[in-house]
């Protein structure tokens, strides 16, 4: 689905995972797109297109967030993937800031349409082969991509259809 050619997709669940900082507010949302085929791998992104126009007038442009959830999605059976975004709140001089995507999604309620491109990514994908050893290393970046790796290896595991690849994370912010 491109920017032309968006799909829409319903808000099933935002959760915020930390508690409301001075700096920042994560949420974890869930989007079901019902009917409508949305194939997704682990490592991939997508687009979400915040409504409205910018100072110029002009539609927003789409917002890129790293898929969360395996490929089976969030809840397996249904049609849906996750997002885990971080909202910042204020700039590194302490002043209070209000980007556009990120407070689109946080603010989103159950219910809610978003209309969504992509997905993207076929370079940093998750190794197909079960035994593959995968080294991760999230350095400030986000760790969504690889929340959805290790996912997919834990249910892997729990069907037995995992060969034992070992998996690895280092994590910096």
């Amino acid at each position: 689905h491109g920017p032309k050619t968006p799909t829409t997709a319903t808000v099933v669940g935002n959760v915020r995972v930390t508690a409301v900082g001075r700096e920042y507010d994560t949420h974890h949302l869930v989007l079901d797109f019902g009917a409508m085929p949305f194939p997704v791998l682990e490592g991939q992104s997508i687009g979400i297109v915040p409504p409205g126009v910018d100072a110029a007038g002009k539609p927003h442009h789409a917002r890129q967030y790293s898929i969360a959830s395996p490929r089976n999605g969030e809840r397996p059976g249904y049609n849906n993937l996750s997002l885990t975004i971080k909202r910042v709140l204020e700039d590194h001089q302490g002043k209070p800031v209000r980007g556009v995507g990120s407070n689109y999604m946080c603010d989103l309620q159950v219910g809610d349409k978003v209309q969504v491109i992509g997905p993207f990514g076929a370079s940093f994908l998750m190794p197909n082969h079960p035994r593959s050893n995968i080294v991760m290393i999230c350095t400030g970046t986000g760790s969504a991509p690889m929340r959805a790796m290790t996912e997919w290896r834990r249910r892997l595991r729990a069907s037995g259809k995992f060969e034992g690849g070992k998996l690895m994370l280092f994590f910096g912010a």
